[in-house]
């Protein structure tokens, strides 16, 4: 009987392999893809554009942001938006 052992991918390794594969991650050395994202995760984003639109109309925002890479490995972005005029907003239920 033969026993399967199961080896640790390196960092280093798996971006040998995906490098810039996008629904894939390397968690404590295994390799785990994500499912693209189907119709329902699409109608919820399109959902929230929508109010999130009918919230902004006719408001002027404030946007400031300061976004900081290192050795183009990491990148900390830093970002504050103010909404302001255009009087309160109103719930729209449904």
């Amino acid at each position: 009987m033969s026993t399967a052992v199961a080896t640790r991918m390196t960092a280093d390794e798996f971006l040998r392999i995906h490098g810039d594969e996008s629904h894939v991650e390397l968690v404590r050395g295994e390799v785990v893809r994500e499912p693209m994202p189907g119709f329902k995760h699409g109608k919820v984003g399109q959902k929230i554009a929508r109010k999130l639109g009918n919230f902004v109309e006719d408001r002027k925002s404030l946007n400031l942001a300061a976004e900081f890479t290192w050795q183009n490995a990491w990148s900390l972005e830093f970002r504050y938006v103010n909404f302001f005029g255009g009087g309160r907003y109103r719930r729209e239920d449904g």
